[in-house]
Formats: C-alpha cells, sequence, structure tokens
C-alpha cells in the first residue's frame, strides 16, 4: 500500500519526472499519471503575450511553429497504428527543435536578453513534454528483448 500524502502539502508527490502528472490522493497515496496527447497538444498553445515581450515584436514563425506542432501531435493521438503516432511526434519535435533555433536567433538579434530567456522557456518546456510521448515506445518489448547476445 502507497505511504499517505497530504493534499494540501505542494509537491509532495512530485516524483521529478516531467513526463508525468503528480497528485495526492490522500490515504490511497500519490498518483504519477503519464501526459497523454490532449495535456501535450495544450501545452503546444501557450500564450506568447508575455510580460518579458513588452514592446518587442515577437517573430511570427514561433507561433506558427508551436501551433504547427500542435495540430501534429493532435493527428498522433488519433493515429491508427502506433508507427504513424510516433512519425507525427517526431514531425511535431522537429518544428520545436526549428522554433528553439528561431528564438534563439531572434535574442541575438532583436529580443531582449529576459524576452528570448522566457520564449525559450516556453518552447524548450513544450518539447521536453512532446518528448515524452516517445518515451512509451522505449520500452516496448520488441525494444527490450533479449537479442541472445551478450
Amino acid at each position: 500500500m502507497p505511504p499517505e500524502c497530504d493534499p494540501g502539502t505542494p509537491g509532495a508527490c512530485d516524483d521529478g519526472d516531467r513526463c508525468t502528472v503528480d497528485s495526492c490522493a490522500g490515504a490511497d497515496g500519490c498518483r504519477h499519471e503519464r501526459l497523454g496527447y490532449d495535456a501535450i497538444a495544450a501545452s503546444l498553445a501557450p500564450s506568447l503575450d508575455l510580460q518579458a515581450c513588452s514592446g518587442q515584436r515577437i517573430p511570427p514563425a514561433i507561433g506558427r511553429l508551436m501551433k504547427q506542432a500542435r495540430k501534429l501531435v493532435e493527428r498522433a493521438a488519433h493515429a491508427r497504428r502506433p508507427k504513424r503516432a510516433e512519425d507525427l511526434v517526431r514531425r511535431a519535435l522537429g518544428k520545436l527543435s526549428t522554433a528553439v533555433r528561431t528564438v534563439q536567433r531572434a535574442g541575438r538579434r532583436r529580443l531582449s536578453p529576459d524576452c528570448a530567456g522566457a520564449l525559450a522557456a516556453i518552447v524548450g518546456d513544450a518539447r521536453a513534454e512532446t518528448a515524452c510521448l516517445l518515451r512509451p515506445a522505449l520500452a516496448s518489448p520488441a525494444l527490450t528483448a533479449p537479442t541472445g547476445r551478450e
């Protein structure tokens, strides 16, 4: 039986894994639910209207790339074949990697360091969470089965 936790204590159930949503169920103990497609798609629709960027022109490509990544993740959620879903997630990660590079370029050229840092955090977190969708595939029996070679 899992140890009890106090639902009012912030971080009481944090397992340190960004790929889970941690919660306290009181006497039932901590819960660690894997991030799913819906949660990740929602994280790909952030507002880029940041206080740190007030009065600065954020490159429109960043928002466009985030939107494209979100649509790819939404398509992956409804893919009938796991391989197709994985391909769509990998394409979404490519879009987010491009968004990261776009933020870095803009930070060197026209955005304040605070604005570039805030945007980089949003895009970087979205990329890391999207990568969580690939983690279950790494533990599939086909990839972890013994090969007979030692």
